[in-house]
């Protein structure tokens, strides 16, 4: 096997190893709300920029950051940042649509001093 198909397959195997775990992640933290395209469009970037470190990492290692490291990373940083704009288009509409929730402020009050202890 030749360096190039190694630094594919490598590339293409971390991807498809934590990039659903870090798209997973990520709607744990927060919550996807425009639905199944926004959400296939998070999958999608997330997963582009997952591979992109491993594989640039990899072609640098191997010798091979002009022939296909620069190439690969930059053609998964654009699909990266292109679907990560798709996905924002169908998530902001469904954000804006929620009221937003009023922020509790954690205020020191007299009371709180009081029963405080200090």
């Amino acid at each position: 096997m030749d360096r190039v198909t190694f630094i594919l397959i490598f590339t293409a195997t971390c991807m498809l190893i934590f990039g659903p775990l870090t798209v997973r992640s990520s709607i744990r933290r927060e919550k996807v709300l425009g639905g199944p395209i926004a959400q296939f469009f998070n999958a999608i970037g997330t997963i582009a920029f997952v591979g992109l470190v491993p594989g640039v990492f990899c072609s640098l290692i191997l010798g091979q950051a002009s022939h296909i490291g620069f190439p690969m990373g930059v053609t998964l940083l654009l699909t990266s940042l292109l679907a990560f704009l798709v996905f924002a288009v169908f998530e902001l509409p469904a954000r804006k649509a929620i009221p937003a929730q009023p922020i509790e402020e954690d205020a020191w009050t007299a009371e709180k001093a009081r029963t405080s202890g200090l």
